[in-house]
């Protein structure tokens, strides 16, 4: 296996809502633990709660759909082959072609990591709409949809970015 140059990031960015959970987690527990009163949703009354649990399945079932949707582009986007390997053009070719199949399976197992936050989201609303019924919502709750809320938004934002540019790329050539 050759020795990919550039920033670790550039390598793995699937670590990016993987990172961006467990900072967001620690976070909030730190800020709910600290708080003399809930934080967030805990906040909230029995009936918003509710509410926003409900648009929140909503929510992230669309979004999943979208991330798995785009997966199904980008693995569909496969290595072109040149017509004339002999070529020495057409070697080149191959090369920035075989480097844009590397880039579009980082952004496919970005979105592939995203898709399991929005699925931790859409279980866990999905969950607290029967499970949370006290007057004070449930700290843990809050924290799980919260980070993963976090976690699903920065992978959506990369992977989003990078869905683009491999389009963007795929067109051009």
């Amino acid at each position: 296996m050759s020795e990919e140059k550039g920033m670790w990031i550039d390598r793995k960015p699937w670590t990016i809502p993987v990172i961006a959970f467990p900072i967001a987690a620690v976070l909030l527990t730190a800020w709910s633990h600290l708080s003399d009163q809930p934080v967030l949703l805990s906040a909230s009354d029995k009936a918003t709660r509710q509410q926003v649990y409900s648009s929140l399945t909503g929510s992230s079932s669309a979004l999943l759909g979208f991330a798995i949707a785009a997966v199904a582009i980008l693995a569909a986007l496969a290595p072109r082959r040149p017509d004339n390997p002999s070529d020495r053009a057409r070697n080149s070719e191959v090369a920035q072609e075989k480097n844009a199949a590397r880039a579009r399976t980082k952004v496919i197992w970005t979105l592939l990591a995203t898709s399991l936050f929005l699925l931790v989201i859409l279980v866990t609303a999905s969950i607290a709409i029967a499970v949370d019924t006290r007057s004070v919502g449930n700290p843990l709750i809050t924290v799980v949809i919260a980070s993963a809320s976090f976690a699903s938004i920065a992978g959506l934002l990369f992977g989003g970015l990078g869905l683009s540019l491999a389009v963007v790329e795929r067109s051009l050539s």
